[in-house]
Parts: C-alpha cells; structure tokens; sequence
C-alpha cells in the first residue's frame, strides 16, 4: 500500500490508514486490516505542551530583548527584572508540565524526543544566552553605581545605557506652578527626592505648612518648590490636603458649568456650586479620607470608578439642582450615591449650619458598600461583604431591630445607617441611651468593624453633650407620665426664627410616672454656635413617622405652662453645659394636635 494515502491529522497525533482505522503514529502496521504503511516512520507530533511553552517563551524573549534595547531603561528597573526573570521561568516550565494532566489528551503518548524538541532546545540555549546576557549587563551598572537604591532622579546612566558617560543633573524644577496648593494635615510628614517611598528623605514638614509652587504631580505625589529655599522635593498626597487654585474644576474632568468650586480627596473630585462655602468643601474631603483612614484601598477603588463627591446647596433648592440628577426620581431624596455617565456620585447638601454631615456620611457609606462589591468581582470570587451584609440585616429584622427606621428597608440602606451609628456613638448614646451600637446590634458593629475597621470622625463631627432636667405636671400639680418632650434649635433672622435642627435630628425623651423627663443631647459644634436659644416641645402619642418634630403639639411657656405657639415660649440659654430645673404645665383643655403637618 503507498504511504501517500496515509492521512495525518496532526491536531490530535493520530493517522488513518484506507480502511479508516485510526492510528497512532509510532504505529507501523494498521490495527484493523494488519498492512504495513510503508516508508520511513513518521516523527511525532508537536505535543501540545511544547507548543504552549515555545509560545510563551518566545513572548518572554522579546520582552526581554525591548527592555534590553531600550536606551532609557533605569538600573533599578533592571536589578528588579533580573531577580525575577529566573523565578519567572521556573514558574512558566512547572505550569507546562502539568498542562498535559490538566487538558488529559488520552491520545498523546508522551516522553519520546522529536524535531520539536531539538528546536525548543536551541531556543532555550539562546534564551539562557540572553539572561547571562542581561545579568552581566545589570552587574556591570551596579558596580558604576554606588548604591543601587539611590533615588531613580539622581540615578547616573551607565556607559552602555547612554551615548555619553557625562551623569545627567537633576533638574531643578522652573517657577512654573500647577493650578494647586498644598497643605499639610499631618504632624510631621516626609519630603523626598523622588515620587517613591524608596527615594532618599531630604526633610520634614509640618501640621499647617502651606506649600503654594507645586510644580509637578505624579502618581499620587506632588513635586513643589522648594525646601529650604533652594532644593526641590516630593510629597506623597495622603500628608496633604490640595486645594485648586483655578477658576473653576479642572478641564479633564468635563464638570457642567453649574460647579464653580473643586477640590481634590485624593483622587476623588469635590464640586459644588459658588455658594457653597470653601470650608464646607475642606470638611467634606476630611469627612471622606477618615472614613477610609483603615481602608484606603477603597478610595483607591472608588478613584478608578470615576467617583466624584457632588455638593448643593440647600438654600436654593434640593438635589434636583445637580446637573446629573435633575432628571432623576431620587431628586426628592436630601442625598443619593448612583451613576452617572462617567461614574458613580456621593451627592448630599452642603452644610452650613450643621458641622457634621451625616447625609454625607450615609451616602459615602453607598459608596464604600460599592467599592467592596467591586473588590469581590475583581477577586473572581462570591461576593463575601454582599452576603455578609443580607445576612445581617436579616438577623436585626428577625430580632425586631430597627423597626419604623429608615435601616429596617433594605439591606443596603441598613448598611449606609449603621455605618452613621458606627461613627456617631455620641449621638448614638442621646438617641437610644446606649454607649454605642453595639449594644443594641452587635453583628451590625461586628459587619461594619470587619470591613472598615474603627475609623474617627474629624473633630467638627465630634458633638456637644449636656443634660437638660425637669418635669411636667397637670393643670393641678400633679404629674403627668407617658409625655414626650424634645429640645429645638432657633436662630434669629430679622422678625422671623429659623429652625436650626432637621426635624429627622429631633431627640425626644419620656416622663416617668413622676413626670420628670432628663435627656442627654449630643448637639452638633456648629449648631450650637450658630443657635440664639432653645425651646422644649411637648407631644403625646406614637411619634410620626420618620420625625418626632412633626408630632410637636405646643411649648414649655414663659411662665412655665404650655402654649401652642412661638412668641410666648421659653428660651433656653445656649451655653452647652447641663440644665435642670425646667418645670411645664399642661393647662386644662390643652389641644395635644400636632404643630405641624408633615405628611
């Protein structure tokens, strides 16, 4: 029979003989009809294996051979390279040979030399010849250099990197400055002579240094001019806060003309409107970077998702005013975290009053429940803090927890409130007259704890506590249990009063069957200062939903009896220390209809 009829099918090593049985090809003789294929015997296939490796190294070789040509190379890029190369192809060779096993090609027969082979190993004596090649060279550039860890700006290029053996300067940075001002928040913080940690310390700076000629920024460090008059130097932007000090958002960012105002957290732009206070700006990027204080590879996260901080201004209007959200049906809501067309946004109001925005808070915890899901998927794995998170917000709605709050809902807004608990425990403590949350949800505290650690609110979130004392008694003296009483912020604009306190704020305490009530508030800095006096409000009944404020029915009077409306109340002193000694009485006939209609 002629050899030319055999056909070969090299994809899975096998050939046919006429008969149309298959074949080994170290087979001579066909196993069905017993004749001799004749001729010389065929040489074994390319084994799959081999052919992945020859692949793979040659992608190796030419990467190698880039970096070998290139004339900017540095040495610590090549010292770096040299230390893994080896590794790198033992990693490579052991992968290659459990490929068999793993693909389990049952009609490979393995272990016999081929041509393929011969080739594979005149390409890996020329790949040896390339890696001596490359340490030799490596060596050489370190025995010129002194130190191979100098700072990469200072680094000299050896002979056989660069045409000219003259070392290069390093170049003082022109007058020319970035559109941003740095300053510092830490107590004392590094300044080197390159954007790395391995780059030489060359001073300090301190809380409160302002540094205006910033004149490069690279990788999350900014280069300025110049320590000491004279030397330029490098600063890592966690030890710095930087303001911009253009017209308006940088141009890459594309903002909509409706925001005048940018400030950057590192990475993650700030934007609000010309009437937003500068300072309300600089306590939103405090807020934000300590809450990830223990994560920051959150913010790392949520910086490559395009995250950007969104403020408006309450006065004018609610959060329809944002550009990305006018058309939406989360503008009735005071805050949102959702997406946009070139990502996600934290949007809440801008506080003038209140120091301490905990919409803010609740929608940043939105964002960080996102940048933990993110990590999941690019972890290739089950998303653990999702099931986490159900999980435990089952387990408080199967205990009866937070029934009628806004965190009973949905899981993830359980999550965004008890991120707020977590943080506020001075608020925490005036609201439930517990120490902190996890008092009164221990897996709550541990889900939050677990994923971001114990982080501190800056010290404008930190409130004011004091006690206020008294009693409320009948038309007749005697006590009146069951009797809510609630403490409200005014402040005086013109012949009008202002309400200071959101009416979701409003703490309100019961009356024993004596008919004394003692309260614990936690009142915000800011509101304190800002308040002309405070007034206590009376009410009975269930509270309304979502707001006490709205179940007020009257005022602790001038003249210690209860009245409908403001004019004849009394106005507690604004000192911030514990008060007592308030006495209401309830007139006979007294209208207990709420104040307000807040539905």
């Amino acid at each position: 029979m002629s050899p030319r009829k055999v056909q070969l099918d090299w994809k899975i090593g096998i050939k046919h003989c006429p008969c149309g049985q298959p074949n080994h090809l170290d087979e001579t003789h066909c196993v069905r009809c017993g004749q001799g294929f004749g001729g010389a015997r065929s040489r074994r296939p390319f084994k799959m294996r081999r052919l992945v490796r020859f692949a793979l190294l040659t992608a190796l070789a030419i990467y190698l051979t880039l970096y070998l040509s290139s004339p900017t190379i540095s040495i610590q890029q090549s010292t770096a390279l040299t230390q893994n190369t080896k590794a790198n192809i033992e990693t490579i060779a052991n992968r290659l040979l459990a490929l068999p096993t793993v693909l389990d090609w049952k009609n490979i027969k393995l272990g016999y030399e081929t041509r393929a082979e011969d080739l594979i190993h005149t390409f890996e004596t020329n790949m040896q010849a390339l890696v001596l090649e490359f340490v030799d060279r490596d060596q050489t550039a370190n025995h010129v250099e002194s130190s191979s860890d100098q700072n990469e700006a200072q680094v000299q290029r050896s002979q056989m990197e660069t045409a000219s053996p003259t070392p290069t300067p390093v170049p003082i940075p022109t007058r020319i400055t970035i559109d941003k001002v740095l300053v510092v928040h830490v107590e004392l913080g590094n300044v080197r002579t390159g954007p790395g940690m391995n780059y030489d310390i060359i001073g300090n700076v301190q809380a409160g240094d302002r540094l205006d000629e910033v004149v490069e920024e690279s990788g999350g460090w900014y280069r300025f001019c110049c320590l000491d008059g004279d030397t330029p130097g490098w600063l890592h932007s966690s030890l710095v806060n930087a303001y911009h000090t253009g017209s308006g958002p940088p141009s890459h960012l594309n903002a909509d003309p409706y925001y005048q105002k940018y400030l950057d957290a590192a990475g993650i732009p700030i934007l609000a409107p010309e009437t937003v206070p500068d300072e309300e700006l600089r306590r939103t990027q405090a807020t934000l970077l300590a809450m990830v204080a223990d994560r920051p590879d959150l913010l790392d996260v949520l910086a490559s998702q395009n995250t950007r901080i969104l403020l408006y201004d309450r006065q004018r209007g609610g959060l329809a005013q944002l550009p990305e959200f006018a058309d939406s049906s989360n503008s009735n809501y005071a805050g949102v975290w959702g997406e946009t067309s070139y990502g996600g946004a934290v949007a809440a109001p801008a506080m003038t009053i209140y120091h301490c925005n905990e919409t803010l808070i609740h929608e940043i915890a939105h964002a960080l429940d996102y940048a933990l899901r993110v990590q999941d998927g690019k972890a290739f794995r089950e998303s653990g803090f999702k099931q986490a998170r159900n999980q435990t917000y089952l387990s408080a709605k199967d205990a009866g927890l937070w029934a009628g709050r806004y965190g009973s809902t949905v899981s993830h807004e359980y999550w965004a409130e008890m991120v707020v608990h977590w943080l506020r425990p001075d608020v925490f403590q005036s609201q439930f007259g517990l120490r902190n949350l996890s008092e009164y949800d221990s897996k709550a505290a541990h889900l939050i704890q677990h994923y971001l650690g114990n982080p501190t609110l800056p010290e404008f979130c930190k409130t004011r506590q004091f006690s206020i004392r008294g009693r409320v008694l009948d038309d007749k003296g005697n006590p009146m249990p069951k009797v809510w009483v609630t403490l409200s912020a005014w402040r005086s604009e013109g012949d009008r009063f202002r309400s200071l306190r959101h009416s979701e704020d409003v703490v309100a305490t019961f009356t024993g069957m004596d008919g004394k009530f003692w309260t614990v508030e936690a009142v915000d800095p800011g509101l304190l200062a800002a308040a002309d006096f405070f007034t206590l409000g009376i009410w009975r009944g269930e509270p309304a939903e979502w707001s006490p404020a709205c179940s007020i029915a009257g005022f602790a009077g001038q003249n210690k009896s209860a009245v409908k409306h403001l004019g004849q109340e009394l106005r507690v002193e604004v000192t911030g220390q514990d008060l007592s000694g308030y006495t209401i009485t309830i007139p006979n006939g007294f209208d207990w209809s709420p104040l307000m209609d807040c539905q």
